[in-house]
């Protein structure tokens, strides 16, 4: 009986959502903002933390904006959108994002702009490479 339940929590954990797994804090690795590497002393500071479909971006120096961090599994690249409270009525931040197991790749547009369609840095862009904390 014990293998059966260890099998099925495998089966499970495999076919758990995207937001599912990327709950918690990651720590930040690289990242690059507007084209140009993102400071490494900036990124020592940051936090990424996603609580349910909450999404906190804490960069350590001002008070974190949370947002709503909805994601769309079926496309390829995977793609999210995020809402930030307090901002404009209607407008998100549009991105992408690659998740592997403990890893966590993002990439969004400045607002106003067009998804990305990699994670190239570029003008009007922020990407941020992760793991889990």
């Amino acid at each position: 009986m014990l293998p059966l339940f260890f099998l099925a929590a495998f089966f499970l954990q495999d076919n758990a959502s995207d937001l599912d797994s990327m709950q918690g804090e990651w720590k930040i690795l690289e990242g690059s903002r507007r084209g140009d590497p993102w400071p490494k002393e900036e990124l020592a500071k940051m936090k990424f933390i996603v609580k349910k479909n909450n999404f906190i971006l804490d960069d350590g120096v001002h008070r974190p904006t949370p947002a709503i961090l909805l994601l769309n599994e079926e496309k390829t690249p995977r793609e999210f959108r995020l809402k930030v409270r307090g901002g404009r009525k209607g407008e998100f931040l549009l991105g992408i994002y690659q998740l592997k197991k403990d890893h966590l790749k993002i990439c969004w547009s400045e607002p106003g702009e067009e998804r990305p369609g990699d994670h190239e840095p570029k003008a009007k862009r922020f990407s941020l490479f992760m793991t889990r904390k």
